[in-house]
């Protein structure tokens, strides 16, 4: 038995050389380890929802820091904006990597989302990351409804 953290690039680089082209990795918080981002940007760009753990953290403005410091550092956006910041940050290991701060709907808080492609508009990573849901609703459609 393995753990599943353990068993997710050797399937993404099976993937790719199979010659399943995708330009992004979705993944939720499970999977948002620093070590696994940058051992998966080997061989496609993530996207994932970023951990609020304390021991979890990323260089910023000439610090290791973790997320909660991190956010409370960035300027907000203004007013009922939906995405409220963003933040170029370093995992460690030297990789590049964009954390983009929205709004929690279900709660007064917050989330955030990380990507390895630093050149995507922040409401581009949003609109990508929302892809996930659609995929999750897909699966529990399939097991519910197919019996799959």
């Amino acid at each position: 038995m393995s753990k599943s953290t353990v068993l997710v690039e050797p399937m993404v680089n099976r993937l790719m050389i199979r010659g399943i082209n995708a330009q992004y990795l979705l993944m939720d918080s499970g999977y948002a380890w620093p070590a696994l981002i940058t051992q998966l940007r080997e061989h496609i760009h993530v996207i994932c929802m970023a951990r609020k753990m304390e021991t979890i953290h990323y260089y910023y403005d000439g610090k290791w820091r973790s997320l909660n410091q991190i956010y409370r550092l960035v300027k907000k956006r203004p007013g009922r904006a939906r995405i409220l910041s963003s933040a170029l940050v370093t995992l460690k290991g030297g990789q590049q990597a964009k954390l983009v701060f929205v709004r929690d709907r279900r709660k007064k808080d917050w989330l955030s989302l990380l990507t390895t492609d630093i050149s995507l508009d922040d409401s581009e990573v949003v609109r990508l990351y929302g892809k996930r849901w659609d995929i999750e609703v897909f699966f529990k459609m399939s097991k519910q409804h197919l019996g799959l």
